[in-house]
């Protein structure tokens, strides 16, 4: 990520953050990794390795609206608190319930 993109990611990080419920933060703070993405076309996702959770926030995150771009970090938060592990081949019905479900938290949070 470029030092222009660094910069607002963290400013929204510090945002997103000084929103967020306490208990939240701090468990945000012990098992989750935020990460820049390690190329400009690179998707974002969430993922689980041994007991840490890891989110890759693309760079197309800054081409949307500020309120979006904020909702939708805080989305990605509510999928590694909500212990959505994605695994390939899961069905449709899965994967809409599992977007419904972190959509529902991350505006129960106050977005």
């Amino acid at each position: 990520m470029t030092n222009k993109y660094r910069h607002r990611f963290n400013g929204y990080m510090t945002t997103v953050f000084s929103r967020l419920p306490t208990d939240v933060v701090i468990w945000v703070s012990d098992n989750v990794t935020l990460h820049e993405p390690p190329e400009d076309n690179c998707v974002g996702f969430e993922f689980k390795s041994e007991t840490t959770w890891h989110i890759i926030f693309p760079h197309s995150l800054f081409a949307i609206p500020v309120k979006d771009r904020i909702f939708t970090m805080v989305h990605e938060i509510a999928h590694c608190y909500l212990e959505h592990e994605k695994e390939y081949g899961e069905s449709k019905t899965m994967v809409k319930s599992q977007e419904d479900e972190a959509d529902t938290l991350a505006t129960k949070w106050g977005f």
